[in-house]
């Protein structure tokens, strides 16, 4: 007779669902681990998920180098703008 186990391991979607690479994303909280530099309401694209913890990895410009952020320190926004980050980018101008 075969008979139906509840699994001790049953697991919901995995978390790294709720936000995958090339979100943005918005810093609630200061996150875990982090520097003094990086505050909270900075906004940073998110590069890769991790599957099963949901880890986020980012490139933090303030290091150069590759941090790590987590779905509670986190919510999605929208896109930066093109024509603003446009506006604030410096345009050379030929002078010939």
């Amino acid at each position: 007779m075969v008979t139906a186990q509840l699994s001790l391991f049953a697991t919901s979607p995995a978390v790294g669902t709720l936000y995958k690479a090339g979100d943005w994303v918005k810093l609630r909280k200061k996150p875990s681990g982090a520097a003094a530099w990086v505050k909270r309401g900075e906004v940073f694209r998110i590069e890769s998920v991790h599957p099963v913890d949901g880890s986020m990895r980012f490139w933090n410009p303030h290091i150069n180098e590759w941090g790590f952020l987590y779905p509670d320190e986190v919510s999605l926004v929208p896109a930066p703008n093109d024509s603003v980050s446009e506006a604030i980018t410096p345009v050379e101008v030929d002078t010939d």
